[in-house]
Parts: structure tokens; sequence; C-alpha cells
């Protein structure tokens, strides 16, 4: 199911939408290091995704010792930079994920340099850590309402997959339901190929035995017989197949194992599987 709706491809937390959107920026993050403001859950959070997307992570906090605390937890990958040199760290890397608590903003535009490198920086705190008036050409910036607005349309999007996955589990369910229908009548119809095939052997050695037939003639007159009943057979057994999928396919079974005097239990149940 889940391959068929693709169910999973859309996720649904800031951090996740970041950086998933990060990844829908650049095409690829494998080889890039994003820098993290912020050592509490978000941050975490995104460094964690980041860190699934291929990407290093440099993660800078004014308690460097929660920093160093969460580069411990998620690996050599993860590296811990000097709240003083953030400024630094703006304007050489690409990648920006802030998340803190502070009250202001802590980048404003004094802070960045205008260089050709282009930058996509995610704002996932409340209020901004981002100042609103950077507006540089080559700064694309994400502020918690934008990922907000690609997480709600994720949150849509999943729930119309969500029902697009019922419905593809409530065909499958019927179609096993009338296959598991339709081959409770299997047995009825071997035992009933079963019981012609043994009349036709049985009639003809008996008119061999009387001499009305030579006996060399036995085999192609089994086979004929056989081959005679089977074609007589082809359109009832495929009704009786139909009409096993239906709700009382029991009745429907039930009474043809009367009317043929049919007993199935000597029929295999395993060779239907």
């Amino acid at each position: 199911v889940r391959n068929s709706t693709n169910i999973s491809e859309n996720p649904v937390s800031i951090a996740s939408v970041a950086v998933a959107q990060a990844e829908v920026e650049r095409e690829s993050l494998s080889g890039m290091v994003g820098l993290v403001i912020g050592a509490g859950e978000m941050g975490r959070l995104a460094a964690k995704h980041l860190l699934r997307a291929g990407a290093d992570v440099l993660i800078v906090s004014r308690t460097i010792a929660h920093a160093q605390s969460l580069a411990e937890e998620l690996g050599e990958n993860v590296k811990v930079g000097e709240y003083e040199n953030l400024s630094y760290y703006l304007n050489k890397y690409r990648l920006l994920f802030t998340a803190t608590r502070a009250k202001e903003p802590i980048i404003t535009k004094e802070m960045v340099e205008e260089k050709l490198i282009n930058r996509t920086w995610f704002d996932m705190a409340i209020p901004r850590d981002i100042s609103k008036d950077i507006d540089f050409d080559n700064i694309k910036v994400y502020y918690i309402d934008d990922l907000q607005a690609i997480s709600s349309s994720n949150h849509a999007l999943r729930r119309e997959k969500a029902l697009e996955a019922a419905e593809i589990v409530s065909e499958h369910k019927d179609n096993f339901l009338k296959w598991l229908h339709a081959l409770a009548v299997e047995p009825v119809i071997k035992q009933m190929r079963l019981d012609v095939e043994n009349i036709v052997k049985s009639e003809v050695q008996r008119v061999v035995k009387k001499g009305f037939v030579p006996k060399e003639y036995q085999q192609s007159l089994e086979h004929m017989g056989v081959q005679l009943f089977d074609k007589f057979l082809h359109q009832p057994t495929k009704q009786m197949r139909q009409l096993a999928k239906e709700s009382d396919q029991e009745n429907v079974i039930e009474a043809i194992k009367e009317i043929f005097a049919l007993n199935t239990d000597s029929v295999d149940p395993k060779i239907y599987k």
C-alpha cells in the first residue's frame, strides 16, 4: 500500500519539513554542512534529519555544553561551533536551520555579508530568529509560517493518500474474499471430474469385458469419454466458480454436492493454495 500511494514521502514535523524543503532546493544535501542554531528539541530533530539526508552538521548554541552534549549523542558527523563566531558561519555555509528561544532576532542584517553563494535559511523559532529585513537576492528564508503551510499541505496530502490506501485495502480485501469463496468450490469440481473419469473407465472396461469393443481400443475410448465430459462440464464448472463468489456460496456448493452425491473428503485442499 505504501508503494502504491507514496504515503510516507511527505514529512509533517516542522524540522523534517525544513530539511525536506532544503532537499527540494538543493536536490541533494550529501556532502553539505547544515548550520543548526539551538540545541533544543527542534534543533536536535533538524540535525537528525540532516544526517539522514547525508549532510554534516555544525551546532551552535549560547550554552556550548548543550551543543556538545547533542553532538556526542548524534555522532562523529556533528561538530560544535562557537556562538561568538555566528556571523562567520552565516556567511560561510549555504544551509541554516535555527530554533532558539530568544525573544529578539539573533540574526540581523548587519551580520550578513552579500556574497555570490546561494543560501537557504530556515527559521523554525517563535518568535523569529531571523530578522525580517534580510532581503538579499541570494538568500532564501523560510519562516515558521512558510514551513507550517508546507506541513499543512503535506497533512492534507497524507489524508488524501490515506483514503487511497483505504480504498486499495478494501479492494484487495474484496478480491481476496471472492478468491476465498471461489476456492471453496474447487474440491467439488475436482471430485466431479474424478467421478466422471471413474465412471468412464468403469463403463469402457465393462463393454470391453463383454466383447462389444476390442481390447486395443480401451485406452482411446477412455480418453475420448473423459474429453467429452470435460467439454460438457466446462460451462457448468465455469458457472459454479462464478456462483461461488456470491455471498450465499455455501448453500450453492452444498446443493451441488447433494445433487451429484459428491464426497469431497478425499480431496486434498493443499493443492488449491
